[in-house]
């Protein structure tokens, strides 16, 4: 089958999961290009995305002539779909007008990627991200009558940005959720029929290639691996850290990752004295991820907002002991006291408190580690889930 995959941006250093799962669905035998609807990839990315990259479009300049004409096309050939389609689109989205602002720079966007597709014969798009991504899937399908699936993950696609959620659903093949907390969301806008439509498919990790690491542990070390936006809740694990110096319990914490927010944690770092014991790695290669993980004594993502983060899959799946806060779906992956420990989010003295068990309590630790494997392994992981995808896809698209 030839498949479109619709994309913000790729690859996305944050977004692996993304390229890991689209090498899957090639291995299954489809044919897959990925549309990405940012003009180019973040740099760094991994010698796996390499040669998806060399295939994948990425979008001409916002008023390049190939977008001009892509639209002059469309307009004069199917004028009632084209205007009738933009037309929809701001009458569901004038009310919020980020995301109508959105709407109207993706439009000409997805009109030159739907004559590209429609001209490739492309039989099924699937959309990554629930925001703009599905949004243009739902307008290439209006056009063009190719039928299309997404994904809601969650932080920034679906609660942050809820426009049309009733409407991409119910244009939909079927709609893919991570957990079943974003379903529950999902029901907030959808009515019963529309909600038959929407599955848990959990996004999965490698687990095959963290499981085989050799843990080589540091004693006392403290390993994150996330962007440093303030979604991922660092500076209250730097609090955490400071109220662990004070108890006099011995770390160190390596945190990978780069984002808008690594200045207002440089700063709290800096007020908090923790610059001895506090290294920011910076963005790392996916394929460096494996090694640091081998190294960790406990794995802690403080999130605030979240979606059901990968990277926590990967420690379960590196056997590395995890903290994690109570929100969204996360208590699905990190189940308290049974495959890692859970703390309400923005709370430092219970983070604290978490960590501090787990490095002190070597049985507690491992015992969690080992559930936590066990769980991922049989519902989190990649391969399996990818296949769950290409089934639900065939399925839609034979009948």
């Amino acid at each position: 089958m030839r498949l479109a995959y619709l994309v913000s941006r790729f690859p996305a250093l944050s977004e692996t999961f993304v390229v890991r799962e689209i090498l899957e669905i090639q291995r299954l035998g489809h044919k897959v290009q990925v549309y990405s609807l940012k003009s180019n990839p973040d740099a760094g990315y991994d010698e796996a995305a390499e040669k998806i990259v060399g295939e994948t479009e990425y979008s001409p300049f916002f008023l390049s002539a190939r977008l001009l004409r892509a639209n002059l096309k469309t307009a004069i050939r199917r004028p009632l779909r084209y205007w009738g389609t933009l037309l929809y689109v701001l009458a569901h989205s004038l009310g919020k007008p980020v995301e109508c602002l959105k709407a109207l720079v993706a439009y000409p966007k997805t009109i030159y990627y739907g004559t590209l597709m429609a001209s490739r014969g492309v039989q099924h798009i699937h959309a990554h991200f629930a925001n703009v991504p599905t949004l243009s899937a739902l307008i290439i399908s209006r056009i063009w009558g190719i039928p299309y699936s997404f994904v809601g993950h969650g932080m920034h696609d679906v609660f942050q940005f809820t426009c049309m959620i009733r409407q991409k659903v119910a244009h939909a093949e079927f709609a893919i959720t991570v957990s079943e907390y974003n379903r529950s969301f999902f029901a907030r806008f959808c009515s019963p029929e529309e909600m038959r439509k929407v599955v848990v498919v959990h996004t999965g990790a490698d687990i095959e290639k963290f499981s085989s690491v050799s843990r080589c542990r540091e004693q006392d070390l403290i390993v994150t691996v996330a962007r440093l936006s303030k979604e991922k809740g660092l500076v209250y694990l730097a609090q955490a850290c400071a109220l662990l110096r004070q108890r006099g319990v011995a770390f160190q914490w390596l945190a990978a990752g780069e984002g808008r927010d690594r200045n207002a944690l440089e700063t709290a770092l800096c007020e908090l004295n923790l610059g001895a014991c506090v290294r920011l790695l910076g963005a790392i290669n996916a394929d460096e991820v494996p090694a640091l993980l081998a190294r960790a004594h406990v794995f802690v993502l403080p999130s605030t907002i979240e979606g059901l983060p990968v990277t926590l899959m990967e420690a379960m799946a590196a056997r590395v002991p995890v903290v994690a806060t109570a929100i969204t779906g996360i208590p699905e992956l990190v189940r308290d006291g049974e495959t890692g420990l859970v703390v309400p989010p923005r709370d430092p003295v219970a983070l604290a408190d978490a960590i501090e068990t787990l490095l002190n309590d070597s049985a507690l630790a491992g015992r969690l580690a080992e559930n936590a494997h066990r769980l991922v392994s049989e519902e989190f992981d990649l391969r399996k889930n990818a296949r769950r995808l290409a089934e639900l896809i065939e399925q839609h698209t034979s009948t």
